[in-house]
């Protein structure tokens, strides 16, 4: 029996967070900013629904948009310890705000998840700067704050929010034969897109990201595995050196595999960036 796996491997990652989408924040206050929405590179939203055991996890490239809905709003009385050391308290007569929040997250096939959203981490860039929109679980206000002073985020739109996509992928006129399953992933971090078939037309997709050249993707075909690679990418400074690098790894991974082939590699000397193709196969008996 013969196995043939082909795949995208990123040998580096330079920066701290996923490349962002386009998007938009909304403030309770009505500020909103408008930018380039990223999450912490690797981290994913985490859901935890009612009724449910395990938290949901949701991938950051999967939301279309994220609503914070306040659930609960109260203000508190403040407390202090009588005695040091002792565990009596009583109120000090000054109150606080709190407020809890439900998440309500709309992914790009439509689906809804409600749930309470652990405390997220989101960063907005624009023009070189850029800021952090924390997305609390609960906010609680100082001593003398009112509700209204606490302002919150109350939506995050991702990327093209108002549509299923901003590109377009047409293989119909490619020659393909008896195509199938496809694969689309986005540089720098090559996290996997959601590529949806376009009704009506098996041979082109849609996809949520409106950047064509940070487009990397496979189709399974009758006769293969075709992916799109950017072969000019090659000849950039760096990429020969990076090349010698990475098939000089080979030798650790040749124990199971019975060929690892290096069929394109390319560095991207903006970000350090390595990218490299290679084709493992196995031959068992």
């Amino acid at each position: 029996m013969k196995s043939l796996l082909l795949f995208f491997l990123l040998a580096s990652a330079a920066g701290l967070r996923a490349d962002g989408l386009p998007g938009k924040v909304s403030w309770s206050d009505g500020r909103t900013a408008d930018g380039a929405v990223s999450l912490t590179q690797g981290k994913e939203f985490h859901l935890f629904v009612a009724g449910e055991k395990a938290q949901t996890v949701v991938r950051f490239e999967d939301v279309r948009t994220i609503e914070m809905v306040p659930e609960k709003e109260e203000i508190r009385e403040g407390f202090a310890f009588v005695e040091p050391g002792q565990a009596r308290t009583e109120k000090t007569g000054e109150v606080y705000p709190t407020r809890s929040f439900l998440a309500r997250l709309t992914l790009r096939d439509g689906t809804v998840k409600e749930g309470h959203l652990a405390t997220t981490v989101l960063y907005v860039e624009d023009n070189g700067a850029v800021s952090k929109v924390v997305l609390l679980a609960k906010q609680t206000g100082k001593i003398g704050q009112k509700l209204e002073d606490l302002s919150y985020p109350t939506k995050i739109s991702f990327g093209g929010a108002d549509t299923a996509a901003s590109l377009r992928l047409d293989l119909s006129q490619a020659g393909l034969s008896k195509p199938g399953a496809l694969t689309v992933a986005a540089k720098p971090d090559l996290s996997l897109l959601d590529a949806r078939p376009e009704p009506g037309n098996p041979l082109a997709w849609l996809i949520p990201l409106g950047d064509a050249g940070r487009i990397l993707f496979a189709i399974e075909c009758a006769d293969g595995l075709h992916v799109a690679w950017p072969v000019a990418a090659e000849a950039t400074p760096g990429s020969v050196e990076a090349a010698r690098a990475v098939e000089a790894s080979f030798p650790s991974v040749r124990d199971f595999y019975d060929t690892v082939k290096l069929e394109g590699c390319f560095f991207d000397p903006d970000k350090g960036d390595v990218y490299t193709i290679i084709l493992f196969s196995r031959t068992a008996t």
